[in-house]
């Protein structure tokens, strides 16, 4: 393994060069990111002396993401995968500490296109496929949920197995139609109900700079009729204001129900026809600052009292791997409550050089008063080295939304780009 991984190395330092088939073109290229971070530990009364969520205290992350990219004439192919070895320790007051070494491989994109034409194109593979102006979420795109960890500066976006036609009428019209054939080991959204094929068309017209309107639906195999709908609105040089949203009659969630054994979570909304919508807008300056303000409604979301029974059913079940608590943890809502507050604030070109990029993001609910912030970095040491740090801070009262498992954290290493 380490030969293979020198010869890599090795080969990124040649020349891209075209080859003898003037049409031919290959390029490689390698990011790793060598991470340490320290995560505090959060006071609560569900997760006493880490018992319930076992987070580490103490990690590290050595992440290796290699690509190469192939096109020959009116064919692209596209490699992308990614490996993973994180060292990790898991205090355990009651008990021994633990050491754990985590090994992950798994594939950010692996696709091939062809372009029949200037206005259609086809692909397959595993493509990370997203649109849409919002920044903190994505309605109108139910092939991606969300996850807070999206907010990382080291994050990075999981393909689906996708295939896709693209048809273009000049430059402000297009037509996407694809299916989702499989799901590349996504984690579960919605406990047992994931949908493993999904079919979606998009419209998208857009006038020019930030002024565009798309529209979305489809339906998955378990899950049900969707419609979307997102566009931007450019008001003043550098402001504008957007939104992206998504709507269904009832909705396939996990909600608190009373059974004849007590609470459990149950879908108890899938026979509604209410109809019930996910939407977030939002306001962008974009200038010296790069500024955004963003509302987010979710109406599939619980209450308090939903929420809170939600978490005390999944205690009471003894396990995080029951069915109770597959279930609180993945109700399959984009977030567990109905209304939110997000910003954030990019500073680039800072410093001697304008070596530095700062950015600063916040997200609230407005269901218990809680919310977690991140302040991250990037310096630029030279032309292949940069210098990354990203601090998170959970803000509120114990047992809330953003303060169940984990407390303060610090995330900080370098990254390298050949």
């Amino acid at each position: 393994m380490p030969s293979v991984f020198f010869t890599f190395i090795f080969l990124l330092q040649i020349p891209a060069e075209k080859s003898a088939v003037s049409d031919l073109n290959f390029k490689l290229g390698l990011e790793t990111y060598t991470l340490g971070q320290y995560i505090a530990e959060k006071k609560s009364t569900i997760n006493i002396d880490n018992r319930v969520f076992k987070s580490p205290r103490w990690a590290g992350d050595l992440d290796l993401r290699p690509s190469a990219k192939m096109s020959f004439r009116d064919l692209k192919f596209v490699a992308e995968p990614r490996f993973e070895l994180q060292p990790q320790w898991i205090p355990h007051p009651l008990t021994k500490n633990e050491f754990r070494l985590e090994r992950n491989f798994s594939l950010t994109q692996l696709y091939a296109s062809c372009a029949f034409s200037d206005a259609l194109n086809f692909s397959g593979g595993v493509q990370n496929f997203q649109w849409g102006p919002a920044e903190l979420m994505t309605p109108s795109n139910p092939l991606i949920h969300f996850d807070p960890r999206q907010k990382s500066i080291f994050w990075v976006e999981k393909g689906r197995g996708l295939l896709k036609i693209n048809y273009s009428l000049g430059e402000n019209f297009s037509l996407i139609a694809l299916t989702q054939i499989f799901d590349n080991k996504i984690p579960d959204w919605i406990a047992g109900y994931d949908s493993k094929y999904i079919g979606l068309l998009k419209i998208e017209f857009q006038k020019g700079g930030s002024d565009y309107i798309g529209l979305t639906g489809g339906k998955g195999d378990k899950s049900r009729v969707w419609i979307g709908e997102y566009a931007s609105l450019g008001l003043l040089d550098g402001l504008s204001v957007y939104g992206d949203a998504r709507h269904t009659l009832g909705s396939d969630a996990f909600y608190p129900a009373t059974t004849q054994n007590g609470i459990s979570l149950e879908r108890i909304k899938s026979e509604s026809s209410r109809m019930e919508s996910l939407a977030d807008l939002g306001i962008r300056f974009d200038g010296r600052l790069d500024i955004r303000g963003e509302f987010l409604i979710n109406s599939y979301g619980f209450t308090k009292r939903e929420f809170n029974s939600s978490l005390q059913t999944a205690l009471l079940s003894g396990s995080l791997t029951s069915v109770e608590s597959s279930r609180a943890l993945h109700p399959g809502l984009e977030l567990p409550g109905k209304y939110y507050l997000y910003q954030s604030i990019r500073i680039n070109d800072l410093g001697p050089g304008k070596r530095i990029t700062l950015l600063e993001r916040y997200l609230h609910s407005l269901m218990d008063q809680s919310g977690i912030g991140f302040l991250s970095t990037e310096i630029i040491l030279n032309d292949f080295m940069l210098a990354v740090a990203e601090l998170a801070v959970p803000r509120g009262e114990s047992n809330r939304e953003f303060t169940l498992s984990e407390g303060i954290s610090i995330q900080a290493g370098f990254k390298f780009s050949f």
